[in-house]
């Protein structure tokens, strides 16, 4: 994803319990991006949940959270697909994202950016 390497500008946090890019930096972020990939099901993907509500917890109420995840194997997981939509109706996570949803997140993207003016 070249449109977020860090001066563009985009941050990368290599943290476990901080969402993967924010923008413009991690000390304000206006868009904070988690990414999950798996392979295979398992209590990992439960734990995707907790990591989501810390990000939801310490964000302030201008940012916004985008979620992009393999998609593949949470048919296995549907509870808990299901715990992480009901954040997104409620408003929790602007939207979520599988891997072939590229051109819609870059879109989304550029439109926030453009929306909050960075």
């Amino acid at each position: 994803m070249d449109h977020l390497r860090a001066d563009r500008p985009v941050l990368v946090l290599w943290s476990a319990a901080a969402a993967e890019p924010a923008v413009p930096d991690k000390s304000r972020p206006r868009i904070v991006i988690e990414v999950k990939g798996y392979g295979a099901t398992g209590s990992k993907m439960t734990d995707i949940i907790g990591d989501l509500d810390a990000i939801i917890d310490a964000m302030r109420r201008d940012t916004y959270l985008l979620f992009i995840t393999d998609g593949m194997t949470w048919k296995n997981r549907l509870s808990d697909l299901k715990k992480i939509v009901d954040r997104q109706n409620q408003g929790k996570i602007t939207r979520i994202y599988t891997t072939k949803m590229r051109e819609e997140l870059l879109e989304d993207l550029k439109d926030l950016k453009s929306m909050i003016g960075i």
